[in-house]
């Protein structure tokens, strides 16, 4: 039994018109995406893209079932293919530069804009810093901010989303920050 494949969607972009989502949205995109890591034999379909800001249910189920086939084809089926975008993998700050790490992020790019992330200090202070694509990683200039974590795509809704050159977005982010 521990050994049986479980694939599942990520959480799309949406925008709770009655402000009852708050942060509970974002959150349990994350706990999504941890699920990966933390339990054996688990696939995760990112659908950040899919949906529509005002309907919690996307229309594009196309795209949707797309990825998850994707999942199933490496995951049930052994097959060596890429299925999903880049995964966050390490963030790192060496001489004042923010450096995140992904893994599957092959011909890393972004959709609508140059990417923001959002750091958070010791003192939970939020700084937004735009972000350049350098190979498999973002790079931001980071001052003197005394960072403790990283985020990315951290709404309901972000607008910029990262992709690799599968054409599978990243999925939105919270991770500590290593200092060197």
């Amino acid at each position: 039994m521990n050994d049986l494949p479980v694939i599942f969607a990520q959480l799309p972009n949406y925008v709770d018109l009655a402000g009852k989502t708050g942060e509970n949205w974002v959150l349990l995109r994350d706990a999504q995406r941890q699920c990966q890591e933390e339990i054996p034999q688990t696939a995760m379909a990112v659908t950040i893209d899919c949906g529509e800001w005002n309907d919690i249910h996307p229309q594009d189920k196309k795209t949707v079932g797309e990825r998850l086939a994707l999942c199933a084809r490496r995951l049930a089926y052994g097959e060596n293919i890429v299925s999903s975008g880049p995964i966050a993998e390490e963030a790192v700050i060496c001489k004042k530069m923010l450096r995140i790490y992904f893994s599957y992020g092959e011909g890393l790019w972004a959709k609508n804009g140059r990417p923001v992330v959002e750091v958070i200090d010791q003192n939970r202070i939020v700084y937004h810093l735009y972000a350049e694509i350098e190979g498999e990683s973002l790079v931001a200039h980071a001052g003197e901010i005394d960072a403790l974590e990283v985020r990315f795509g951290w709404v309901d809704c972000p607008t910029v989303t990262l992709y690799n050159a599968y054409g599978l977005p990243a999925s939105p982010f919270n991770i500590p920050v290593k200092t060197l």
